[in-house]
């Protein structure tokens, strides 16, 4: 019975374990090139940033508070969606890490149908984001594993350089 017992706690230990680990997320690049029609660095200015409990608790994007920094050339959207193919992001359906609202220096891809992913990391938001025409958080939400893949990701495909 005691052998019973401990097959049974040490099961249910690793169902647990397991199941608490957010899914592993890597972009498509081939999706993103048929989808995209711009990239941009910009500065995102959203003051307000939490951690949020739940995708309700994401904030719209408005388009009022961007500042291009840089636009992409064409010639360069491959090599830079190469890269960021090889970042590692993380998706949960528990938000506690997730901040609300990218803020600061960020990537800003627009698809051909008007939607937006936003990709930012830094010492206040760690946030990758899609957002209809209209600003409303719709599909993806996630974050970096490693932060330091935003800075050599911007640096390595932008003039601009972050630190």
């Amino acid at each position: 019975m005691r052998r019973i017992f401990l097959i049974f706690t040490l099961f249910l230990f690793s169902l647990t374990m397991v199941a608490c680990d957010p899914s592993d997320y890597f972009f498509d690049t081939h999706e993103l090139q048929r989808k995209m029609a711009e990239i941009s660095l910009i500065n995102y200015d959203f003051p307000n940033i939490n951690t949020v409990k739940g995708l309700e608790d994401i904030e719209p994007f408005d388009f009022e508070k961007v500042e291009f920094l840089e636009v992409m050339k064409s010639e360069n959207h491959e090599r830079f969606l190469n890269d960021l193919s090889k970042v590692h992001f993380h998706l949960s359906d528990k938000m506690t890490k997730f901040s609300n609202s990218p803020t600061g220096n960020s990537i800003m891809i627009r698809y051909k149908n008007g939607d937006i992913l936003t990709i930012c990391s830094s010492e206040f938001s760690n946030f990758v984001g899609e957002y209809d025409a209209e600003g409303n958080k719709k599909g993806l939400t996630a974050r970096f594993v490693t932060s330091a893949d935003f800075n050599k990701l911007v640096n390595s495909n932008f003039a601009f350089q972050v630190k």
